[in-house]
């Protein structure tokens, strides 16, 4: 299992497109729906650590969201992507050397099959990452 900031962050991405994707498969309807989510960029601030005052900055240059359910409830596709992804700390700014492009599919099936599938997948990471992080 991926741990600490990277497997946070995967993992609430994941699950925000699965729960979108599940909430739109269930939603009643008998053609094919299609939802565009688009945004220019934004800027998420989180704490390095529990009651820490020091922070990480998450920076997206664009964030676009799909979610298609298929005819006659067959099942529904969600897809999110973001690029210029960076990362940055109060101590060592910018965390990542380049930007980094994001996406994750998640392909869902009725409820009489369960079946789920989730690809994520991302440019080449290096992570910049002082002593103080890393040695909490």
């Amino acid at each position: 299992a991926t741990e600490g900031v990277m497997g946070t962050m995967s993992s609430l991405a994941a699950s925000s497109a699965t729960e979108a994707a599940t909430e739109v498969a269930n939603s009643p309807h008998n053609g094919e729906q299609l939802f565009c989510i688009s945004a220019s960029g934004f800027e998420i601030v989180l704490p390095q650590a529990a009651y820490s005052e020091k922070s990480f900055s998450l920076q997206s240059g664009k964030f676009e969201g799909h979610f298609r359910t298929l005819e006659n409830g067959v099942g529904s596709k969600a897809k999110v992507s973001l690029t210029d992804f960076m990362l940055q700390c109060e101590q060592l700014g910018d965390m990542f050397s380049v930007p980094v492009e994001m996406s994750i599919t998640v392909n869902m099936k009725t409820q009489d099959d369960a079946a789920m599938s989730i690809a994520m997948s991302t440019s080449r990471i290096c992570i910049l990452l002082a002593q103080c992080q890393y040695a909490q």
